[in-house]
């Protein structure tokens, strides 16, 4: 992820897979150089492959990763960390035992509220695209389901935020015969 904070400095967010483990590396970029300062986070367990970051108005750091069970499941979880690495809040998005979810995208708006897009796998074949919202201490306001096609596999693109709090979805539809198509949909706040 490539972002600008509030003050205008450059800000890179990527992840590194070690042997064993995960991190998270948060990078200040020179304006003057464009030399790299990296300082690396470690979200613990908590992600396999998935995940998806924001900065928020004060420059801290939403992260929603997958984290792997086994078998056919998985879950998300979402965690706000200051720009230092220091979690803020740990916050689990949604668990299910019977799907496999992934995060899609993620967008917090000028308030600090949070927006995560995440797929609901029931199969190869189907998926489902949920949407969630959150206050800026990480609960919920809403979560709604998002139906792009009735008989085949939704998929988020991603999520924003307009400047007056309307989520902004982008997904595709691909229905059982292989057609699909791409969708912008508005949600009110």
């Amino acid at each position: 992820m490539v972002a600008f904070d509030a003050q205008g400095a450059l800000r890179m967010i990527w992840v590194e897979h070690n042997v064993d483990h995960f991190e998270f590396v948060f990078a200040d970029v020179s304006a003057s150089d464009g030399t790299l300062s990296t300082h690396r986070v470690l979200p613990g367990d908590m992600i396999d492959i998935e995940f998806s970051f924001a900065l928020d108005v004060e420059g801290n750091v939403v992260a929603v990763a997958r984290k792997y069970l086994g078998g056919d499941k998985s879950e998300c979880w979402m965690q706000k960390y200051a720009w230092s690495g220091q979690v803020l809040w740990p916050e689990p998005i949604r668990e299910r035992a019977s799907v496999s979810l992934s995060p899609s995208s993620v967008a917090v708006d000028a308030r600090g509220n949070i927006a995560v897009a995440y797929l609901q796998r029931s199969s190869a074949e189907a998926s489902d695209v949920w949407l969630q919202r959150y206050r800026p201490d990480g609960s919920a306001i809403w979560a709604k389901p998002v139906v792009l096609d009735d008989d085949g596999a939704d998929d988020a693109a991603e999520v924003g935020i307009d400047p007056e709090g309307n989520v902004v979805l982008a997904g595709s539809d691909r229905t059982l015969d292989n057609h699909g198509s791409m969708r912008l949909i508005k949600y009110a706040r």
